[in-house]
């Protein structure tokens, strides 16, 4: 298949957009997806990218917010998309979620962490991580491994 930007050479490399929650597709050879990135690196900056989101949740009430460990404004964050601390995270929190949540679908991290950089879940945790995996092998019909998990939880309870 030929590219669809220049018409010249093959495509190997598929260049996916989503405008206005519209996914629009396109299949590029090397060099045009080069020249598309080029393109979205000069005419983007992180500022630009996160005022889209930044402008719907400011839309409440803002005030002049500065992070207390840095004096850095919300307004300098908007423009340059950079916090100056770690305080500001907390600082404009009543600003981030929306925009967190818009982005990544929630607020709070749910994805994997490296076996290296992991935490140590409370007990809490773990138990209520056993359970919900317990009820759905019941669902499933898994029986076998609930029973497994059963047991687990038993003994991480110290009741086994």
């Amino acid at each position: 298949m030929l590219c669809e930007e220049c018409g010249i050479n093959t495509a190997n490399v598929r260049f996916t957009t989503v405008m206005g929650g519209k996914v629009y597709e396109k299949r590029l050879c090397a060099q045009c997806l080069a020249k598309k990135k080029h393109e979205l690196a000069e005419g983007i900056s992180v500022g630009d990218l996160l005022s889209g989101f930044l402008h719907e949740s400011a839309a409440m009430q803002e005030e002049n917010l500065v992070c207390p460990g840095c004096k850095m404004s919300y307004e300098d964050f908007k423009r340059g998309g950079r916090f100056g601390c770690a305080r500001c995270y907390e600082s404009f929190k009543p600003y981030l979620e929306p925009m967190l949540s818009k982005i990544h679908g929630r607020v709070k991290h749910a994805g994997k962490v490296p076996r290296a950089h992991a935490v140590r879940q409370s007990d809490e945790e773990v138990l209520q991580i056993l359970k919900s995996e317990m009820e759905r092998a019941v669902e499933v019909e898994d029986f076998e491994r609930a029973a497994k998990l059963r047991d687990e939880i038993k003994e991480f309870k110290g009741e086994g």
